[in-house]
């Protein structure tokens, strides 16, 4: 066994375990039969780390733009918000 198995039997209590083989499992049965066996389930993490940069990028645009008039107008007042469209 590797020294991470060994770590990980010493220190993760086996409900846990247990709970987190469990998971795995369902998520691999998940993929299986909404991808079948062409599609690794490596690329699946892969696509769920792409997907949730997407989300990030946008949601953090989204806050910031809407955010951007009100603190404009509480800092400089509504004079300035053409200046900083421009």
């Amino acid at each position: 066994h590797s020294p991470f198995s060994k770590w990980y039997r010493r220190t993760i209590p086996a409900p846990i375990r247990q709970s987190l083989t469990t998971l795995q499992n369902l998520a691999l049965r998940l993929h299986t039969n909404l991808y079948g066996k062409t599609l690794p389930p490596t690329e699946m993490v892969r696509t769920l780390c792409l997907a949730m940069t997407l989300f990030f990028l946008i949601g953090g645009y989204w806050l910031l733009r809407s955010l951007k008039d009100p603190v404009l107008t509480a800092l400089c007042g509504v004079s300035a918000i053409p200046k900083a469209k421009m």
